[in-house]
Formats: C-alpha cells, structure tokens, sequence
C-alpha cells in the first residue's frame, strides 16, 4: 500500500496523467502498417525523468509514403493525449540513418527528409557511421557522426538542402586527427573552397571549426611542437581576418614542460563573449602555466573589445 501510494505521488507530481494504456493502444496500432518493421511507444512520468513519451520506428526499406502514412496515423491515434508529455520521435529510414522530431509532426516534410536523406547517405563514396535531422520550430539541425569525409558531406548537403538554414555537425571517427566541423548553411561551393584553404595554410593542426555566414566564427588549434605559440597564432587570426561584423572565438593548446598546468588560452577577436567565468578564469595559476596565462592575457588586451 505504500509502495503504490508513493507511486501516485510521485505520477501526480509531473502533473500529467498516466498514459501507459494509451501508449500500449499506439503501439498495436502502428506496428502492423505498412512499412513498419518495428515501432515501440515508450512513456516515463515520474518526480525524477518527468512525464515523456519516446517513440521509435524502424522503416529502413519502408516508401516514403509509407513514411508519410506512419506519420498521419501517429497523430491521429496520439490526439491530445499526451499534449503534457515530453516527446522525442526517432524514424529509422536506414542503416545508421534518422529523421528525428520533437511532438511537431508534418508527415510530408518527415517523409521528404527521409528521401533526401537517404540520397546523402547513397552519393557518399565515404561510409558514416550514424546520420540524422532534427527539426523543430527553433532547430534545425544534421548530425554525422563517425566516419566520413567532411568536404563530400558538406556538398551532399548542399544538394539537398540548397539555401536551407540547417547546421551541420561532422565528426569522424574516434582517435581520427579529423577536426570537428559545424557549418550553419547556406554555405556555397566558394565558400567552402575558401575555408578549406584558408585552413589547410595554417600553421597550426584544427581541432574544431565552426562556420556561420559563410565565415570562420570559432576555432580551436594546436601549436605545434617547437613552434612560436604567439606568432602561430597572431598568423591565424591576421589570415582569417576577422571584425565586428564577423568575430572570431579563437582557442589554441600546445606542449606544456610542466606536468600539472597546461599551456593552452582563448581571445573572443572582435567581439566579448567568453560565457560563464570557469575555475581556471577564477584561478589560472593552479590549472596554466605563467608563459599561457601572460599570452592570454596580452593577446586579449590587444585583439577583444571588452572593458578594462
């Protein structure tokens, strides 16, 4: 009796009603269509995960109207039964490949998505471990993980997504010296040129590059072994060129002799916007060494805009 009156409690404490019924009648309903090789509804409420219901269907070799099909009855079947539930909806279209969506269902976008998805996936000469898009009303986003060719997958992209406002997240596979890249399209052919040799003449090795507007916006390098850390990166910043209109958040790393306290530092050029202090902003002395924290400190006194 106690056990199931903590249990209303702790249902009553999400303040949305227990679904699992209606979750289970989602289940039979979808799993038997056409194209559906498995679907599961899966729902949580409680004090701790909240009230969410997890949906997933796996229609790898399914039309995309089937898709589309799938889609509408989801909706249908779901009414405004869980409109207090937290929803995240994963479509399976192929191998490692998702269209993935919040509770805001359009069954022609979804269905289309997929298809074009499935054209990225089948012009790429390069294999991807996992690929997916997301879209919501204030997102928009792909995701490639694990494999692939970041400079074929931008133009695939490209194919598909014309001037589409998506972001683009390519990350290679573990241990690969592969930087990270995340692209806010419209990003044309010359602009991607550029960057990739605008890049490829540093004189560092990239960790990560962010580009928005058809620019460099962020960027973490490595000073290489033996190098002048503050010419390196004085040569990145006067290559890139940044200004007001298109400021660059530059962060670097390189050898440091002392075991306990790295040489490694940012400046946010053109701009302020270094986010929430951190313990080594607070205290750099226990986590840097003297020679990183006075080039920081120099390099920010001559290439930000904030106050002092």
């Amino acid at each position: 009796m106690v056990f199931a009156l903590v249990t209303v409690m702790l249902c009553a404490c999400t303040g949305a009603p227990d679904r699992r019924g209606e979750a289970a009648r989602l289940e039979g309903a979808i799993s038997g269509m056409a194209g559906v090789r498995s679907f599961s509804a899966s729902i949580t409420n409680d004090i701790t995960y909240g009230a969410t219901l997890r949906l997933e269907a796996d229609m790898g070799a399914a039309s995309e109207g089937e898709i589309a099909a799938v889609v509408s009855r989801i909706k249908e079947v779901e009414g405004d039964d869980f409109d207090k539930y937290q929803q995240t909806t994963e479509f399976g279209v192929g191998e490692g490949v998702s269209v993935l969506r919040n509770a805001d269902f359009d069954a022609e976008q979804i269905a289309g998505d997929a298809g074009r998805m499935r054209r990225i996936k089948a012009g790429l000469r390069t294999g991807v471990g996992t690929m997916s898009w997301f879209r919501s009303k204030s997102a928009d986003t792909m995701e490639f993980r694990d494999g692939g060719d970041a400079q074929e997958i931008l133009t695939a992209v490209r194919g598909v997504a014309g001037n589409q406002g998506v972001k683009v997240t390519i990350s290679g596979r573990s241990g690969s010296a592969d930087p990270l890249w995340t692209v806010t399209f419209p990003f044309s052919a010359d602009q991607q040129a550029g960057v990739v040799n605008l890049l490829g003449g540093l004189p560092t090795s990239v960790s990560s590059v962010d580009v928005e507007g058809g620019h460099i916006s962020r960027l973490s390098v490595g000073i290489k072994a033996g190098n002048d850390p503050e010419r390196d990166i004085e040569t990145v910043i006067n290559s890139i060129g940044p200004n007001a209109q298109h400021p660059l958040y530059l962060q670097w790393g390189g050898y440091s002799p002392d075991p306990t306290r790295g040489f490694q530092g940012s400046v946010d050029v053109a701009a302020c916007a270094y986010g929430a202090r951190t313990l080594g902003d607070e205290q750099p002395e226990k986590y840097y060494t003297a020679d990183a924290i006075a080039l920081q400190k120099k390099l920010r006194t001559q290439y930000d805009t904030c106050r002092r």
